[in-house]
């Protein structure tokens, strides 16, 4: 079966002073979703995909076996002083529903709560206090995510090929110059990348998920050149 792979970022929950604030009052992992609906959801065994965030661009073009790549949008994480990303999840699509009242049915009889980007009666936004507070109400917040849904209703069960949402691996600017040719490649209309760009991005989560220490280290020397 044809894979095609795919690069695209989300902006987590640690990513503003208000979500920050967020994750030490709950004790939420850091590199969720900072959005009511949390797109994509990573909490769940089998973590959710919509169209909730980027409409006809992403979700709704993606068929099984295609491979996600989630990384971070730039920012200056806990400690580090250079602004850089985070490889957070790479997901491959393993079901793909055409509504999400379809995907809803699934997830009740498999999970033990619905992914909080599921927009079936019932299954309400997170609430308020629990995001990272970039729109000023919740309502219209959620109302917008209901329209949505109702024009792009795509839905899409992923299997976890990599994920790490409370220490990922830092991705800095140089990284992905030398996987993509020299450029940082835009996130926001994900675009496929090649299967050696996908290989190298791979390589990247493993290595630095098996030495995270030490490549903490060596990259704050990196960054401070």
């Amino acid at each position: 079966m044809k894979s095609n792979k795919y690069l695209t970022s989300f902006r987590p929950l640690i990513a503003n002073a208000a979500g920050l604030c967020v994750t030490i009052k709950y004790s939420l992992p850091p590199f969720i979703d900072g959005s009511c609906r949390r797109e994509p959801d990573l909490e769940l065994e089998w973590p959710s995909v919509t169209a909730l965030c980027r409409g006809s661009k992403f979700a709704p073009k993606l068929d099984v076996g295609d491979e996600l790549f989630y990384i971070t949008v730039k920012h200056k994480y806990h400690d580090l002083k250079e602004s850089h990303y985070r490889l957070v999840a790479i997901l491959r699509v393993a079901e793909r529903f055409e509504t999400h009242r379809e995907a809803a049915i699934w997830y009740r009889q498999h999970s033990d709560r619905l992914p909080y980007n599921c927009m079936v009666p019932g299954n309400a936004p997170l609430p308020y206090d629990k995001t990272n507070k970039s729109q000023p109400d919740l309502n219209m917040w959620d109302k917008h995510y209901w329209s949505r849904a109702s024009k792009y209703p795509t839905f899409l069960r992923c299997e976890k090929l990599f994920l790490d949402i409370y220490c990922p691996p830092v991705i800095i600017v140089s990284d992905l110059k030398a996987i993509f040719g020299g450029k940082v490649p835009g996130t926001q209309n994900p675009k496929m990348i090649t299967t050696t760009e996908a290989e190298e991005m791979q390589k990247l989560a493993t290595i630095r998920r098996d030495s995270a220490l030490g490549f903490h280290m060596e990259t704050n020397k990196t960054l401070h050149r």
